[in-house]
């Protein structure tokens, strides 16, 4: 009997640390550590990237930091990653909150939780100016697309338009993809609406948005079962949106565009 007792406590001794691991509670951990990590490509304008002086700047990095402020956070670190590669960091609890335009998707659902929606967006086709080949969503058949690595959008076009003869181009981030098609290394490119006008704009490159395929709507993403975190982001991002700051960070960022307002006509 004292030999069972023995193997047993051993056992319970070998399972509580995977135990307690398991069921961590994220927001205890982050407020006692005083720092929140986020995730971003840092190649995502205007939402992430990296500025003439090199810093990191955009709608999604001032977002990260007022949400901090109002979860009373004091610090923020924001971690850089491969797109392909911010799921699976939050899977193994190298970020505690991505902010990179992650469409909410039953997929993803299973393996990782969504915030409240923060982006209502859309996706089009860019093209070369000058270039009136694309017109209709059925007119990229037998063009090369570009598309960013990991994206919903790259899936789409495997999946739904099997039937075209594409040449489906991954890149890691929409700034590579746009300066291919200025350069025509590619026909088209399918990126979010204002992100790729912007990256357009700013990089002076000869490229237009031609057709709309679609209007998605974007979340954070963080780990399952932390409800405790999952209602303080919440309740910050809500006061955020309501009280007129996201409206101000937008027109800060996208112009004309608030993604309050946007998000509000999307009934979100």
């Amino acid at each position: 009997m004292r030999i069972f007792l023995a193997f047993a406590l051993m056992a319970m001794a070998a399972i509580l640390p995977g135990q307690a691991l398991s069921q961590e509670d994220v927001l205890s951990r982050i407020k006692a550590a005083g720092t929140i990590r986020i995730a971003n490509t840092q190649g995502h304008a205007p939402w992430d990237f990296l500025d003439a002086n090199n810093q990191l700047v955009g709608l999604g990095i001032d977002l990260g930091r007022e949400i901090a402020k109002r979860m009373g956070i004091p610090k923020v670190e924001f971690i850089p990653a491969r797109f392909p590669d911010l799921i699976p960091g939050v899977q193994a609890g190298r970020f505690d909150l991505v902010i990179a335009g992650h469409s909410i998707t039953e997929e993803r659902a299973k393996i990782v939780s969504f915030s409240e929606p923060y982006m209502a967006i859309g996706t089009s086709i860019f093209v070369r100016d000058g270039d009136e080949r694309i017109k209709t969503l059925d007119d990229i058949n037998g063009k090369s697309i570009g598309t960013l690595a990991g994206s919903t959008t790259e899936k789409y076009l495997t999946e739904k338009h099997a039937d075209k003869k594409l040449d489906i181009r991954a890149y890691e981030n929409a700034t590579l993809a746009l300066t291919d098609l200025a350069v025509r290394r590619v026909d088209a490119v399918i990126y979010s609406d204002d992100a790729g006008a912007y990256i357009a704009n700013i990089r002076n490159l000869p490229v237009r948005r031609a057709v709309q395929v679609n209007k998605e709507i974007n979340a954070m993403v963080f780990k399952k079962d932390q409800a405790a975190f999952e209602k303080a982001l919440n309740a910050a991002y809500a006061s955020i949106r309501d009280d007129g700051t996201y409206s101000a960070l937008s027109a800060k960022w996208l112009g004309t565009v608030d993604m309050a307002a946007e998000l509000k006509k999307a009934g979100r």
